[in-house]
């Protein structure tokens, strides 16, 4: 397993995404009004305004290893789902509908 992405709340996508290029040079995957997916050399990184996801990261797993959770789907396809661990902390496990093998 790998720790596929962290999300944290921005009341500005665009300003957020310019300010992470400029001072990171993270590169901007995909963004609209809502969220975007930055990538840094070792996990990427979700700009979400605070009305649309909690602040988490995510977790990315196979869904045969959680046969009792109801994933739902992401607008991309990707299944997930949120929970919070026993000190109040959101996670969120996804699944991009390829096998730990491609996992990359």
């Amino acid at each position: 397993m790998k720790i596929d992405h962290i999300a944290v709340q921005v009341d500005d996508i665009y300003e957020a995404c310019e300010w992470y290029y400029t001072n990171f040079r993270a590169n901007v995957l995909y963004f609209d009004k809502t969220w975007a997916i930055l990538e840094f050399d070792n996990v990427k990184l979700a700009l979400t305004l605070p009305e649309k996801h909690p602040n988490h990261f995510a977790i990315e797993v196979e869904l045969e290893n959680y046969p009792l959770l109801e994933f739902k789907e992401h607008r991309d396809g990707s299944k997930f789902y949120y929970f919070e661990d026993p000190w109040g902390n959101c996670l969120e496990l996804i699944n991009y509908g390829r096998t730990s093998e491609n996992n990359s």
